[in-house]
């Protein structure tokens, strides 16, 4: 690994939204938002630069790679009542401001 990728490694690992909106949602609600994202962004394929600004939710939220590995597979393979129980979850919160925008 060139120090430049461990360089980078270390700035995604360190960097978190510190008073992100969503943080203070329980688990199953960031996993939902997370998700949402995750198959926005992989419409046109999922970036580096998009996968970079996941992984600092995720160190924002203080979850696993685990959860975006698993967000990745749900973008590659919607399931549809996932996608359902989404948007029931978007619909009832002030979270769906904060994943239009």
């Amino acid at each position: 690994m060139s120090i430049l990728d461990i360089v980078k490694k270390v700035k995604i690992e360190t960097l978190s939204f510190e008073k992100h909106p969503c943080k203070a949602l329980d688990e199953e609600v960031i996993i939902h938002y997370l998700n949402g994202l995750t198959l926005v962004a992989q419409i046109d394929k999922i970036s580096d630069k998009r996968k970079e600004y996941l992984e600092i939710l995720l160190n924002s939220f203080e979850l696993s790679d685990e959860v975006l590995e698993s967000c990745i597979e749900f973008a590659k393979n919607p399931d549809e009542k996932m996608i359902f129980n989404m948007m029931q979850v978007f619909a009832k919160r002030e979270i769906k401001y904060n994943f239009i925008i």
